[in-house]
């Protein structure tokens, strides 16, 4: 194990800071631990299993984590690029603001926990990688997915200012998505819940299925303008189409 304890201090300085190279072993950063690095400082997790426990603040150039495991933060982390690969997933239960992209290997898990803050200006889903989040403060540039066979999970609030690309979307009650452009084909499905919203400035169909809830309250799909699209959409029980 690598621990930064309270106080501590690791500053990369333009280097590689790899996780111990062998099986299972962690960094670990403390409350009140810091691992910072301008430059092309970059954390690097390159052993099978490695994982990243953050309660402190991490501030670096990039993530490159090659090696499945996870990077739990419930403090702060800062960074320009955060590649996951292998398997590797990300929990949020602090602060992640990344401000270029984050990408999520196939079958992987970005998870923004309750209170938790995430940003980034990209964050692209491989092939049955899963974003599921709990927080108001959920926010992406775009929001994209390898071949449109990524899945979005939400039961709060979610904005992306550009692209949405999914496979299966669902929004839970009470709950809302809004963004830019939406794509809405490659056979997929959205399940919006009771009181829920999904808003789009614009909106592409390819065929899909969209299912409001069965009982309750009505949820609320905004198409704005349909820019184009072919094939049969379904929209079902329970939903209000505005287009």
């Amino acid at each position: 194990q690598l621990i930064v304890a309270s106080g501590g201090k690791i500053d990369l300085n333009g280097n590689i800071l790899s996780s111990i190279k062998n099986s299972g072993y962690s960094i670990v950063v403390m409350p009140g631990g810091q691992i910072v690095g301008s430059g092309n400082s970059l954390l690097q997790g390159n052993a099978q299993e490695n994982s990243l426990y953050n309660g402190g603040t991490i501030n670096v150039a990039s993530f490159d984590w090659t090696s499945g495991g996870t990077l739990y933060n419930i403090g702060s982390i800062e960074t320009s690029a955060m590649a996951l690969n292998s398997g590797t997933n990300l929990i949020n239960y602090g602060t992640t603001n990344v401000s270029g992209k984050i990408s999520s290997p196939s079958g992987g898990y970005v998870i923004n926990g309750s209170g938790a803050t995430m940003y980034a200006q990209s964050l692209e889903l491989k092939t049955q990688a899963t974003l599921i989040n709990h927080s108001k403060n959920c926010h992406f540039g775009n929001a994209t997915s390898d071949f449109d066979n990524g899945n979005f999970e939400t039961d709060c609030k979610l904005v992306i200012d550009g692209d949405l690309t999914p496979s299966h979307l669902v929004i839970g009650d009470n709950a809302s998505v809004e963004c830019s452009t939406l794509y809405l084909h490659n056979s997929g499905i959205v399940e919006i819940g009771n009181a829920s919203i999904l808003k789009a400035t614009t909106s592409y169909y390819q065929g899909f299925k969209m299912n409001g809830p069965t009982s309750g309250n009505p949820a609320i799909f905004v198409a704005g303008n349909i820019a184009g699209g072919y094939d049969v959409a379904s929209f079902n029980n329970l939903l209000y189409v505005d287009v």
